[in-house]
């Protein structure tokens, strides 16, 4: 999906918040794709928001994340 690659470039850019939104809003159009919330987790860790990040992370593994 197009906002998952773009979020990832806008991570490589430092664009942390920008790049969350566009995991959110992917997380949204398909939630049971675990990408996207596995990515949202991360963008949240590099922002300090670590209590959210791990329910974002654990969502993606239910969803059958496993890196």
């Amino acid at each position: 999906m197009s906002l998952v690659n773009k979020g990832a470039d806008l991570v490589s850019l430092g664009r942390n918040q920008k790049a969350l939104a566009l995991y959110e809003k992917a997380a949204e159009i398909k939630p049971d794709w675990a990408v996207p919330w596995y990515n949202k987790g991360m963008a949240l860790q590099r922002l300090g928001r670590d209590n959210v990040a791990q329910e974002a992370l654990a969502r993606a593994r239910e969803l059958g994340y496993n890196r």
